[in-house]
Parts: structure tokens; C-alpha cells; sequence
């Protein structure tokens, strides 16, 4: 039985989620339910919960008020908002997951999937202080990535990825060092998490890192990688490839 807080400013959101998880087959035991920052910070104190459903956006603060006041958390944070901004990128960096509203069972289910299997794998305190150094007012200032795969959270440097390639239901995130991670994630998931000044789609299966690359043959419409990898350009992206080259140059 996992043991959890709800923290939201709105009634109707604690019903729905308590709703929701009853449908849910992992067995969660919402203890208590908080509507502020303030009876959050208190209630946590008191029962010591093993995962927070956090709201972000709150009356007087926000989420990340609260977990500033618990550093290392003890817990592990399941957001759930209404609010897709800049920082929702940094928050699947760190978070078990985010759930926008409104919520849908089946991704109700997959967070919780994914909170049982790490919950004896993954390292809070590092993963929260990535959550914090994530959320500055540049949504691309951050330098690491949680890549969850099969059975954990691997931390990447984002200057070590060189390329991802699609693989089915899965990418394969190709690091500097020779190792390839498998990660249960679109390559979709990684064009929206990725700085665009840095990482550039050229291909429906590729993306690739561009301080990485040594070489454009621009007769063969492709990229050499630093690990020696030659890597095509889809036809249809040669144009804004080279657009964002120039820029990247700059």
C-alpha cells in the first residue's frame, strides 16, 4: 500500500484523483489531503508520506515553495496541473511524472507503474536537486536528463548525448562514451524535452547533438557525429537543417 498526500487548491481536484485511483490496480492510501501550501508543509511532517500528488500553481506560492522546505525530499512527487509552461519539461527530469488535467486513468496508472518499480532505484536527492536547478526562467538551462529505462532513472549530461534514434516503441540515446541506453520514451518525448539551439531533428529516427557533429556532406545530404557516425538528412528538413547551422554558428 503506498502511502500519499494530495496537495491542491481546488475541492473537486482531491475527489477526482481519489476516484481515479480507486480504478488504479497499485493500492494507494490517500491519508489526508491538503489545500494550501501551508497545510502541505504540515501535513507531510506528520504522516511522512511515501509519494505527493502536487498541484503547482497555488494561492500564495507554488509547488515548488513546498519543496523547497523539504531538502532532500522524503517522498516522491507525482505533479498534477493544469499548468503546461516552461518548467513541465524540467518536472519529467525529475518527477516521478506530471498529469495534466484533466487526468486520465491510463496515465494515472503509468506513473504509479513507474513509481513502483523505482521506488527502491531512484536516488532523491540527486533527482531533486535537478528538479530545482531545471526551473530557472530559461527553460533550457539545465544541463542533465533522467532517462527512465526499463528498470531505472540513468542521469545523462546533456553534452554527451550525441544522437537518439528512434527504435520502435523506444529510443536508443547514443552517448559520447560508446554506451547506448534504451529509453521507454518517443523520440517525440526527447524532441520536446531537448534545447533547440543545441539538438536538432534531421530525421524522423534522429535526432542529433549539433556541438557534436565533425562534418556535413551536404552532396550526400548527411552528418558525420564525433563517434564517427554518418547519419541522413530527411529531404524535407535540409532547408531549416542548414537554417539552424547558421544560427547554431552564431
Amino acid at each position: 500500500m503506498i502511502k500519499a498526500i494530495t496537495v491542491d487548491d481546488e475541492p473537486d481536484a482531491h475527489v477526482v484523483l481519489k476516484k481515479l485511483l480507486e480504478k488504479c490496480p497499485q493500492k494507494v492510501n490517500i491519508i489526508d489531503s491538503a489545500h494550501s501550501l501551508g497545510s502541505a508543509s504540515s501535513l507531510i511532517l506528520r504522516h511522512k508520506p511515501e509519494l505527493v500528488f502536487l498541484d503547482i500553481e497555488m494561492p500564495g506560492g507554488s509547488g515548488f515553495d513546498l519543496l523547497n522546505k523539504f531538502n532532500p525530499p522524503s517522498f516522491e512527487i507525482i505533479f498534477t496541473t493544469a499548468h503546461e509552461r516552461y518548467a513541465i519539461k524540467a518536472f519529467k527530469c525529475a518527477a516521478i511524472d506530471y498529469l495534466l488535467k484533466p487526468i486520465h486513468l491510463s496515465d494515472l496508472q503509468g506513473a504509479l507503474s513507474r513509481y513502483e518499480d523505482n521506488r527502491k532505484l531512484l536516488l532523491k536527492e540527486n533527482k531533486f536537486q535537478v528538479l530545482l536547478d531545471n526551473t530557472g526562467t530559461n527553460p533550457y538551462q539545465f544541463h542533465k536528463l533522467a532517462l527512465p529505462s526499463a528498470s531505472a532513472y540513468e542521469m545523462v549530461n546533456l553534452k554527451d548525448i550525441v544522437y537518439c534514434k528512434a527504435e520502435g516503441n523506444y529510443t536508443a540515446v547514443q552517448l559520447i562514451n560508446d554506451k547506448q541506453i534504451f529509453v521507454t520514451k518517443l523520440i517525440k518525448w526527447f524532441e520536446e524535452m531537448l534545447p533547440p539551439q543545441t539538438f536538432f531533428r534531421i530525421h524522423k529516427s534522429y535526432i542529433v547533438n549539433l556541438n557534436l557533429m565533425t562534418k556535413i556532406e551536404r552532396n550526400e545530404g548527411a552528418v558525420i557525429m564525433q563517434n564517427g557516425a554518418r547519419l541522413y538528412i530527411a529531404e524535407r528538413i535540409k532547408k531549416d537543417f542548414y537554417t539552424a547551422i547558421l544560427s547554431h554558428n552564431r
